[in-house]
């Protein structure tokens, strides 16, 4: 298997290139004499995917990191709500999932345009079938599990700046009058970025269900307008699109309380990550950085505490 990580750590575990295709041959129910032809894809951070082609057909396999579960990810989880969102054509049909192999159909895309006219109701369509739909397993709090990755880098020799102590001070407080506002759990993908999303001519495709759980539907759109850095006026219109309205000031308070979980949530993640993997730790502390510094300016221009 393919893994992530500090590299001296999986070194051994590597799945051999012809292994993925007698696995994969295994996985689709042909001849491991078929000519299956491998393209090794972008590493993610917690699976390795390959483009597999043969007979004019064309799949991603994704392999997965076995330490993903100190991410918070939870294969048997994932496994169930994808079968979800596959049945409900919201992401590639998945034809192989055993939890420690991922076969889906490839569809040829393009990036997701934010800022194209329609872009804002095509996404809105695929998200309504996942929120307004089945139950996913598992419930997802930005808040705690932002805190979890804080103490288990604290665990590992991390010491937080001021900065950083008096930030999470102030996310305790948004947490205290988030718990306060109305909602309600729905299944949510809960790690929307544009890099998870693909357009094709008829609709969008969104991709990467591994955080998947129940969640408050409006994380969602925080953690896209996040990711992309999405001015007011765009927000506005996601929203609205979505809700078939504009949002009310309560909905929109609680979106904004939902921004800077997101944040946290990224700051943590990242700190998290740079003690686990030291190959990687300027990239991922410059990322931490970047995020705080986001939080400050945006508790600075912010009212929600």
């Amino acid at each position: 298997m393919l893994l992530l990580g500090v590299n001296s750590i999986y070194e051994s575990l590597v799945m051999k290139q012809h292994e993925v295709v007698f696995n994969v041959a295994r996985a689709l129910g042909i001849s491991e004499e078929s000519e299956i032809k491998l393209t090794k894809l972008k590493m993610g951070l917690t699976n390795q995917s390959f483009l597999a082609t043969f007979d004019g057909s064309c799949y991603v396999v994704r392999l997965n990191n076995p330490r993903s579960a100190e991410l918070g990810i939870e294969r048997c989880v994932e496994s169930f709500n994808l079968k979800i969102v596959s049945e409900a054509r919201v992401c590639p049909e998945v034809v192989f999932n055993d939890g420690r192999m991922v076969i889906t159909k490839f569809i040829k895309g393009r990036n997701f345009l934010l800022s194209s006219p329609s872009a804002a109701q095509a996404l809105s369509i695929e998200l309504k079938k996942v929120h307004l739909g089945t139950s996913f397993r598992s419930i997802f709090c930005p808040f705690s599990s932002a805190f979890n990755y804080l103490a288990l880098s604290k665990q590992s020799g991390f010491q937080q700046s001021p900065e950083s102590i008096e930030i999470g001070l102030k996310i305790q407080k948004t947490q205290l009058k988030y718990r306060k506002t109305k909602f309600s759990f729905s299944p949510c993908h809960c790690d929307l970025t544009a890099s998870n999303i693909i357009q094709t001519k008829d609709k969008v495709w969104v991709l990467d269900w591994e955080y998947s759980a129940m969640s408050d539907y409006l994380y969602d759109f925080a953690k896209i307008a996040v990711s992309t850095n999405m001015v007011e006026e765009t927000k506005v219109i996601y929203l609205s699109e979505f809700l078939g309205r504009p949002p009310s000031s309560d909905e929109y308070f609680r979106f904004s309380l939902l921004i800077a979980a997101v944040m946290w949530w990224d700051y943590c993640w990242s700190i998290y990550q740079s003690c686990r993997d030291v190959e990687r730790i300027d990239i991922y502390l410059r990322d931490a950085s970047n995020r705080l510094h986001m939080l400050e300016k945006y508790f600075i221009n912010d009212v929600i505490i």
